[in-house]
């Protein structure tokens, strides 16, 4: 009776961790749409939620950015995140950032990344010939291959966030 009662207690414990999914992979993308380094990513960050779908996307605009100007944005430059409007400035505070556009990656409750979508811009107004680092797609892909990076953070290039 002891063994049965110990192995159903084993299978059902098995059971339960086996049935319990990975932690979601999150990537919060801080936008602003007048900023044009913003503008100039917006394909980028497009190709990468379709090369990522199981991935939870989602956009945030700092500050207070009218709804009829977010849309203008997305319909401009046909940006399919979704965006949410972080007019209290919650959003970008839990997440640290400070510039527009900077990218935050999570896997369950731990941050992984922070920082450039990749090394596309040297500075404001100096774009770079060739683009040889991808950290975002890099995180995603270490992320989709079952392993969790060491949180690293790159210095984004953009628009100051207020």
């Amino acid at each position: 009776m002891k063994r049965v009662l110990s192995f159903s207690v084993f299978l059902f414990f098995f059971l339960s961790l086996s049935a319990q999914s990975p932690p979601t992979v999150r990537v919060a993308v801080f936008i602003a749409p007048t900023c044009p380094i913003c503008q100039q990513y917006t394909p980028t960050l497009s190709q990468l939620q379709a090369d990522f779908p199981s991935v939870d996307w989602q956009a945030y605009v700092p500050g207070p950015v009218s709804r009829r100007a977010i849309r203008q944005f997305r319909q401009h430059y046909d940006f399919a995140l979704p965006v949410s409007r972080d007019k209290s400035g919650q959003q970008v505070a839990a997440n640290g950032v400070q510039i527009t556009p900077e990218v935050v990656v999570w896997k369950g409750e731990e941050m992984v990344y922070r920082g450039r979508i990749d090394n596309g811009w040297v500075e404001l107004g100096k774009r770079r010939g060739v683009v040889t680092e991808h950290d975002l797609r890099v995180v995603l892909e270490e992320l989709g291959n079952g392993k969790t990076p060491a949180f690293r953070e790159t210095e984004a290039v953009g628009c100051m966030i207020e």
